[in-house]
């Protein structure tokens, strides 16, 4: 806790010296947080695993890349980094978002269940015109690029039962990928 209320400068330099006398002597450290971008960052960093707790119960535990590839819940998926999330019915191996249709990776649930899709915006992908096939129409709101990734945000309609709702989703594509779109 020393290092939390140091100047954000001097904060990965605190961090590191804990962790090299945690190796050496051969103890755990533990860091509680509210904060999941500083979670996330340190526990990437530094831990072996880490515990998730959400109201008091553990939600998840493993190392980071496990929690990270494999979330158990909802809330470990949205904790761990940007998500989208796609509300419709199971329709085979496909999503049922309103009148279109997402192609899913994995399927675990039963046909014509609503359930709750979650996507990173690394995972999505972006497809101008008639070639899409299978896909959600949205449309583009803005291109943020940053180094050689670039976040663009969609706005699309998504629902169930015939209603739907307007929601922003995010993807995140190559500068190549960008260039290749326009």
């Amino acid at each position: 806790c020393v290092a939390a209320s140091l100047d954000e400068g001097l904060r990965p330099a605190t961090r590191d010296l804990f962790v090299g006398i945690a190796v050496l002597d051969h103890f755990s450290l533990t860091d509680a947080t509210g904060d999941p971008h500083g979670l996330v960052a340190r526990a990437v960093e530094v831990a072996d695993r880490i515990v998730l707790m959400n109201k008091g119960r553990v939600e998840q535990t493993g190392t980071t890349h496990e929690v990270y590839e494999r979330p158990a819940t909802a809330f470990a998926y949205s904790f761990l980094g940007a998500v989208n999330r796609f509300p419709g019915r199971l329709d085979g191996h496909t999503l049922r978002v309103g009148n279109a249709t997402v192609p899913l990776a994995e399927c675990s649930g039963t046909h014509g269940e609503e359930v709750i899709a979650f996507a990173r915006p690394h995972e999505l992908d972006i497809v101008v015109g008639d070639d899409a096939g299978h896909g959600l129409p949205a449309l583009v709101q803005r291109v943020l690029p940053s180094g050689a990734t670039a976040r663009v945000e969609l706005t699309g309609a998504v629902g169930t039962n015939g209603t739907a709702e307007q929601r922003l989703f995010e993807v995140e594509i190559t500068r190549e990928q960008l260039a290749a779109l326009n």
